[in-house]
């Protein structure tokens, strides 16, 4: 769905549908993947806490421009499903590699791919992932990578 929403001049951030511990374990343990199996238990797996979202999976929207953000919004970035032309992320030298660990490296390449112009579009009931489930990883350098976006957030503000 991200090549449906996909155009020049956009970056594509869809959203995600976390799965339970016991359901990733079950998915892994399948010999190879299984559509029709999963699409037909949803509702089940949704029911059952598998997994947290169903209805995005079941109902498509297509695009439009109720879609846009026009100014930056920190909100719904999940850096396992966003999407943008190879030239724009180069455009901006991709991801900062100065900022470690876990935390804020997604909001920071958002913001800055709007920042040289191009309008971030919400692929959320369009591009959903599945998620599975892991432990948490290092989050120490959480609040100093969240700091160094406010302060490219602030610097540009105050031009």
């Amino acid at each position: 769905q991200h090549r449906a929403l996909s155009e020049p001049g956009y970056l594509v951030t869809g959203s995600r549908v976390l799965l339970s511990d016991r359901l990733t374990k079950e998915l892994l343990a399948w010999p190879q993947w299984n559509y029709s199996y999963f699409w037909k238990n949803l509702l089940n797996f949704r029911a059952s806490g598998g997994i947290n979202k169903y209805w995005p999976l079941k109902i498509k929207l297509g695009n439009g421009f109720w879609r846009n953000y026009r100014k930056f919004v920190w909100r719904r970035i999940k850096g396992c499903n966003m999407a943008c032309w190879k030239s724009d992320a180069q455009a901006i030298g991709g991801f900062d590699e100065s900022m470690t660990g876990w935390g804020h490296e997604d909001a920071d390449f958002v913001f800055r791919l709007q920042n040289i112009g191009l309008i971030r579009k919400s692929g959320s009931w369009s591009t959903e992932v599945l998620h599975l489930h892991h432990r948490i990883n290092d989050q120490s350098h959480a609040a100093e990578n969240a700091r160094h976006v406010r302060e490219k957030i602030l610097a540009k503000a105050a031009k």
